[in-house]
């Protein structure tokens, strides 16, 4: 990373999910996430290995169903294993819109109320939602929108560099919702943000 950091351009990095199997709260990895916050970078995650990958090897499932699943559980061991609250500058893009993370918000906050292995939490998980930065991949105009009323126009944005694409990689960098034209009815230009069609839903 000391050795990337010197290249021109150069603002982020790009990380699995899972590492091997690995969770991203195990103490291992805390010394990348120690060097990408003094760095300023953004940390973009995306699954290679998804969860459940016995049951998701028919229909393009591992995609369809794996990738946004695998987002949601890599964003849980970041808010439920401390590492947002160790590394409080560190910026962390999720794709998929977030993944399963903004709509099964209300399920976390509730578990960390009533269930004694989250009693360490000092904050709800709702509180870490503006702590990431969210990709359109929704493909779906009403869940975009719904992403963005949820953790605001300022932190959601086009598709991540990974796959060639310009992404609002921090509050610094790319153009957010919230600076889109607006339409004639007063409401944000989705369209100006929404990703193309394509066959590989990413």
């Amino acid at each position: 990373m000391e050795r990337a950091a010197k290249l021109p351009g150069m603002r982020g990095l790009y990380v699995a999910t899972n590492i091997n199997g690995a969770d991203l709260d195990e103490k291992r990895f805390w010394d990348v996430y120690a060097k990408a916050e003094e760095l300023g970078w953004t940390m973009f995650l995306h699954p290679l290995d998804t969860i459940g990958r016995e049951r998701t090897t028919r229909y393009y499932l591992k995609n369809l169903i794996g990738n946004p699943y695998d987002t949601g559980v890599a964003a849980a061991h970041l808010i439920f294993g401390g590492v947002l609250d160790a590394f409080p500058k560190l910026e962390v893009n999720l794709p998929h819109a977030g993944g399963t993370f903004p709509w099964l918000i209300g399920r976390w906050d509730h578990g960390t109320r009533v269930r004694p292995e989250l009693k360490h939490m000092k904050k709800m998980p709702s509180e870490y939602l503006r702590r990431f930065t969210y990709d359109t991949i929704g493909h779906n105009d009403q869940i975009n929108l719904d992403l963005v009323r949820l953790v605001g126009a300022d932190r959601v944005g086009p598709q991540h560099p990974a796959r060639g694409r310009s992404h609002r990689t921090s509050r610094r960098h790319a153009t957010p919702f919230a600076d889109f034209p607006r339409n004639s009815k007063g409401g944000d230009t989705l369209r100006a943000a929404k990703s193309d069609s394509s066959i590989y839903p990413r």
